[in-house]
């Protein structure tokens, strides 16, 4: 018998979820235009687009993501720690952000009206209290992501009805490794579904926003050190620092990798972005062997720290659907966690327990 969501959900827990929503009957409605039939992914970019957006307004932190086709898949952690930081002000204005007032069918919304309405929520302290936990909620995330979508979807494809499969899938990420692998599996999506080759050319996925971002400030640098040696550039230089500068940003609403020997309160990763990608580099080659090119002679540390046996590694990769439904990670930190659970049964337990241990 499988377990409901809300068995894996508290809203005082800071927990990191691996997340799953698929179309309805699995079409392919994030990247086939309804009307012509023709290939076109800028229904993907709605999904990324809106994701930044909510980072900015949610208290929830976003690891990494992947849309495909069909389906997407987004690595969260939620923080009610942030959450109750929030000044009342600050919530009335992310709640606003999030669901402006109904503009009049003759004007906008002036700046008075909105100082108005932040007014009257901040003036409710029940109010207050409501929108804050909505902002460090999960299924309030996924509602305000789904949502949205489903709606502009619609609306170009003039019809009605459903969009997603169902609300979504989660499961519980109760280990470092854990979030690893998850993380590693949404990266590499696209490359399994024979989308991309390479994760510097899978569109549309964490890894791909923070290797444009690194490649961009590193490109930046360059230019930076030509101009310090005493160097004019051209204006063309200029436009292009420009541009290299709105790649790297575009990448900085996701969770930030720690540096060497750095302490991060409650880091989303435990490991440094090099680590991360050298892993995932290894990952892909092994699961496309006929993509060229030398490994890493490092790589080897990222297994012996976290304790991955390689095997159970790619197995766990390529049938990662199939293993796990609500938790993964050590079940003895996921029974610390769910104390409202009586249940100490989930699928997927016994490969739990293989995996990461007791």
């Amino acid at each position: 018998m499988t377990q409901a969501r809300k068995y894996i959900w508290n809203d005082n827990m800071c927990a990191h979820y691996f997340i799953t929503n698929r179309c309805v009957q699995q079409a392919y409605l994030l990247s086939t235009n309804t009307k012509t039939g023709d290939v076109d992914n800028h229904r993907k970019d709605w999904v990324q687009d809106r994701l930044s957006e909510l980072s900015e307004i949610f208290t929830i932190i976003i690891g990494t993501f992947s849309v495909l086709d069909n389906h997407m898949h987004i690595n969260v952690q939620t923080r009610p720690d942030l959450t109750e930081l929030l000044s009342d002000e600050e919530v009335a204005k992310r709640w606003l952000k999030l669901y402006p007032p109904k503009k009049s069918k003759t004007s906008n919304f002036t700046p008075e009206q909105w100082k108005t309405s932040e007014y009257a929520i901040i003036s409710n302290q029940e109010t207050v209290k409501i929108y804050r936990q909505r902002l460090g909620s999960l299924p309030w995330f996924m509602k305000s992501l789904s949502e949205y979508i489903a709606r502009l979807a619609n609306k170009e494809s003039e019809c009605k009805g459903r969009f997603w499969q169902g609300r979504y899938n989660s499961k519980l990420l109760t280990s470092a490794k854990a979030v690893v692998l998850a993380s590693q599996y949404t990266d590499l999506n696209p490359i399994r579904a024979n989308l991309a080759e390479t994760p510097e050319t899978s569109q549309f996925t964490g890894v791909y926003e923070r290797i444009q971002a690194s490649q961009a400030q590193e490109k930046i640098e360059g230019i930076n050190e030509h101009i310090n040696n005493g160097n004019a550039i051209h204006k063309d230089k200029k436009n292009e620092i420009d541009e290299l500068s709105e790649k790297i940003h575009s990448a900085r609403w996701l969770a930030q990798f720690p540096k060497e020997n750095e302490f991060q309160t409650m880091p989303f990763y435990k490991i440094t972005e090099r680590d991360y990608l050298d892993l995932l580099d290894w990952t892909g080659r092994i699961l496309h062997p006929k993509k060229t090119g030398a490994i890493p002679h490092d790589i080897p540390h990222i297994f012996e720290r976290l304790q991955i046996d390689k095997n159970e590694w790619l197995d766990t990769i390529i049938n990662y659907d199939k293993l796990f439904y609500r938790i993964i990670g050590k079940m003895s930190v996921a029974w610390k966690m769910l104390t409202e659970t009586a249940n100490h049964w989930f699928k997927g337990s016994k490969t739990n327990r293989k995996l990461f241990g007791d």
